[in-house]
């Protein structure tokens, strides 16, 4: 009997210790954080001074969103610190920052975090989706993933092969190495290769569509891509004069809404996560910032700010 319960007891640890480590690999590698210390309504009224306001960096397409956040918790407009998501992961690596906004890691940029040494702790923000939009008289309103593919691989050149109109397909890209055009190539194409872009079908940043003349949207046959919160919110910016009459396409027959992101149905939706370092301790203003921006006030901030609440 004792040799057993020797035998046994060593087992049952290393069971127990591969359950703890399990659930923290998969909370962390799942990008949302499994036991958030916060609730709902906790930290509503927190306000801070500029000088006590966490450190934070996003991507450029969380831009409009972060600087709201500031102004609305702090009563005053700055500018926050934007760049790639590599460039974040290494900033909070060093120290450099507070709090990463970022949308899903890669493989390699979770291996770096886990590699620094250090641990770290992540939330769900906000969503957002690879969005594909097409002239307003184009007659069809879905497309499946598959006629996506054939059509930025040049296999598809012409609408009627779609049930169309006989009418080119003017297939824009974005230039490579952005992040739109690598979201593209990593969730829509995969495997399957690009067709090269014509010079007048490659656009030369991810949001030069905002700039170009009116002839480009509902040119007849064209269709593109863009990230949702771009298409609502600079592609269709009133007060700034940019009006895009492109309508968006349902994909897989389901439509880019709010509803169809936040459930995860639409196929290219994106989950956009804080990542903090665990060091952070309970109470402190980096704390304080991820629980109010996880209460309903947090909630409200970013619906006013034109994006999507979880």
């Amino acid at each position: 009997m004792k040799k057993s319960m020797q035998v046994m007891i060593p087992i049952i640890i290393i069971v127990f210790v591969s359950m703890i480590c399990g659930g923290c690999y998969y909370a962390f590698y799942s990008g949302i954080s499994k036991n958030s210390p916060y609730t709902e309504n906790q930290n509503a009224n927190i306000t801070f001074k500029n000088e006590e306001y966490p450190r934070i960096m996003a991507t450029y397409s969380m831009e409009n969103l972060v600087d709201k956040i500031r102004e609305n918790l702090t009563g005053s407009f700055q500018d926050e610190q934007c760049g790639s998501e590599n460039e974040i992961i290494d900033k909070l690596i060093n120290n450099e920052i507070d709090i990463a906004i970022v949308p899903e890691l890669t493989n390699e940029q979770r291996e770096k975090l886990v590699s620094s040494g250090k641990t770290f702790e992540s939330f769900t923000l906000t969503k957002d989706a690879l969005v594909f939009m097409t002239s307003a008289s184009n007659s069809l309103d879905n497309l499946m993933s598959s006629d996506l593919v054939k059509i930025y691989s040049g296999e598809i050149e012409n609408w009627s092969s779609l049930g169309g109109k006989d009418l080119e397909i003017k297939a824009y890209q974005k230039s490579k190495g952005s992040y739109i055009q690598s979201l593209v190539e990593s969730k829509l194409m995969k495997n399957t290769k690009m067709k090269d872009p014509v010079k007048e079908n490659l656009i030369g940043d991810e949001i030069a569509i905002g700039n170009l003349t009116s002839e480009y949207y509902n040119e007849e046959g064209r269709i593109g891509y863009t990230l949702y919160n771009y298409y609502k919110l600079m592609y269709n910016n009133q007060n700034e004069g940019v009006y895009n009459p492109d309508k968006l396409l349902s994909v897989d027959s389901i439509s880019p809404t709010k509803e169809n992101m936040l459930n995860n149905s639409y196929p290219y939706t994106i989950t956009y996560y804080i990542i903090i370092n665990s060091s952070n301790p309970q109470g402190n203003n980096v704390r304080k910032w991820v629980g109010t921006m996880l209460s309903e006030k947090g909630k409200n901030i970013i619906k006013e700010a034109g994006y999507i609440a979880n």
